[in-house]
């Protein structure tokens, strides 16, 4: 495989192998589920779902995923029960924020209205934000939509995404709910996994506090970077089968 790093991130795998409580904090697009054309295809990547079921059932190792989908959303993408939605906002051990959904209803009104004219423009709406997914639109228009985009976002937060610009109501991100997850667990060790710009605020917040891994090119705070989906696949296996061995058992 074509590590960052060379073999340094496969040693220090092995080494949180053996931690005495293991905490997997997981983004869910671009990470454990392939970037798709319309976000609603998106489906978690099946050999990666079994490795974490299988490292989320062993003893001491919570495996959480922490997505920009609101919650609903992501409880019908993965089988698992730690999940955390809205880059944060939706957190099932603290307290959501008070949320006005007038504003969200007027801000997708507003978007609707200026970007009816551009094809290919699709809008998701979520419990605290809205996304303008321009993956389909013409390259000569991008310019023009994000001007809009900016023009109408008020006082909501606007992040760039893979194809995306996101509006979200301020409040908690990533790497604050992070922060709190790692005292929520009492986790010993710790690794977190993304790959779009909403995961630097994590890999920024976990610094010197967590492994971190960047899936993708593009600048990034994480210590290391992954090429792919499938690379990050080989990787949690290996973390599996040492987890195992440190647990006294033998996979099934």
């Amino acid at each position: 495989m074509n590590f960052s790093d060379n073999g340094k991130l496969a040693a220090e795998l092995a080494q949180l192998a053996s931690s005495a409580k293991l905490l997997l904090m997981l983004d869910f697009d671009g990470t454990i589920s392939p970037i798709v054309a319309r976000p609603q295809d998106a489906q978690l990547d099946q050999d990666l779902g079994k490795i974490l079921e299988k490292l989320s059932a062993l003893p001491n190792t919570e495996v959480w995923i922490v997505s920009g989908r609101s919650l609903a959303d992501l409880k019908e993408k993965v089988p698992f029960t730690n999940l955390i939605g809205s880059h944060g906002l939706e957190c099932p051990f603290l307290n959501e924020k008070e949320i006005d959904n007038d504003d969200i209803l007027q801000l997708k009104n507003k978007l609707e209205k200026f970007l009816k004219d551009f094809k290919g423009v699709q809008l998701e709406e979520k419990k605290y934000s809205i996304s303008v997914h321009y993956r389909h639109v013409a390259a000569q228009d991008e310019e023009k939509i994000k001007e809009i985009v900016e023009r109408l976002s008020g006082n909501f937060v606007i992040t760039a995404g893979k194809k995306v610009w996101e509006l979200r109501q301020p409040g908690r991100n990533k790497g604050d709910v992070c922060l709190a997850l790692l005292q929520h667990t009492g986790c010993t060790a710790s690794i977190y996994v993304g790959d779009d710009v909403t995961d630097e605020d994590a890999f920024q917040a976990l610094q010197n506090k967590s492994m971190t891994i960047k899936i993708g090119d593009g600048t990034t705070a994480a210590n290391y970077r992954l090429p792919n989906i499938e690379s990050l696949r080989f990787i949690l296996k290996k973390l599996l089968d040492q987890r195992y061995i440190n647990n006294g058992q033998v996979e099934e």
